[in-house]
């Protein structure tokens, strides 16, 4: 039922504003690629273990900013397979950058890629 009056809600505002409705195709799109990745995903062993060793890793990172910098964190991106690899990345806010900027800007910093097998080494 909840289900229901949500769809109508979601055709009211459609109704009103048909610019939206390209929004609302790439929403699903992509809410449809999200799910279909996570579902046919390989799950490796010690997934967890393996993304807090990583953080740890390069928490060091996370320190260091540079003049723009306000803040950072770090990223750990599963990979799909066995044969893919870990990517560990560094996530800097930079803030509202320009005058009238409405939206805070990041840049991502490429800092390893290690494979599975080779994770497992280090490890144990």
């Amino acid at each position: 039922m909840l289900l229901y009056y949500n769809l109508l809600f979601i055709e009211r505002i459609l109704e009103r504003h048909p610019e939206l409705y390209l929004c609302f195709i790439v929403a699903i799109i992509l809410f449809g690629y999200a799910l279909i990745f996570n579902l046919t995903r390989e799950k490796l062993e010690n997934e967890d273990k393996k993304e807090e060793y990583l953080k740890r890793k390069f928490h060091n990172e996370t320190l260091s900013l540079k003049e723009d910098e306000f803040s950072a964190e770090i990223i750990v991106h599963k990979p799909y397979s066995k044969k893919k690899p870990w990517v560990v990345k560094k996530s800097a806010d930079r803030g509202f950058q320009g005058s009238g900027s409405f939206k805070s800007q990041h840049k991502d910093y490429l800092l390893y890629e290690i494979l599975d097998d080779d994770l497992d080494k280090l490890i144990t």
